[in-house]
């Protein structure tokens, strides 16, 4: 469930993956599995939000956020928009600076991966995102970033 060597509490489950907190990188860790209806991704990141607003006062710093999407399946075109025109402001303005996204393992969902990318370069929000193969490089970049 989490990488050796690293203390985590499970935040929230659900039965498209499960967000945890990872208090010595700091950040949040959203593993997300297969498809994702409409409702599921807004609920899973308006969940985000809440717990990163709840996290964010016990780090001087910023919290940063991973996102495991290895085992997910692509998104709708409605939810990529809602992603980069909604939700992505939101997370900006909660403070948060930095994005690690793990790639997903099959090529439709890397296409939609690609598309977030994209939208989120062109915009001036503030985020800085990097993306990866593993879990182990995106942790090491976050900590990083966080203790610098």
């Amino acid at each position: 469930m989490s990488t050796p060597n690293t203390v985590t509490e499970v935040l929230h489950e659900a039965s498209w993956g499960f967000i945890e907190y990872m208090p010595d990188v700091p950040c949040l860790r959203c593993v997300i599995r297969g498809f994702s209806l409409s409702e599921e991704v807004k609920s899973r990141h308006n969940k985000l939000l809440e717990l990163l607003e709840e996290k964010k006062p016990l780090h001087q710093k910023s919290i940063g956020l991973l996102t495991d999407t290895r085992q997910t399946e692509p998104l709708q075109e409605v939810d990529i928009e809602w992603l980069t025109t909604a939700w992505i402001p939101r997370l900006s303005q909660l403070g948060t600076r930095y994005i690690a996204v793990v790639m997903p393992e099959d090529g439709w969902a890397q296409t939609s991966v690609e598309a977030i990318r994209e939208m989120m370069e062109e915009a001036d929000n503030g985020l800085t995102q990097k993306y990866f193969k593993d879990d182990e490089l995106a942790l090491a970049w976050l900590r990083d970033v966080a203790n610098n």
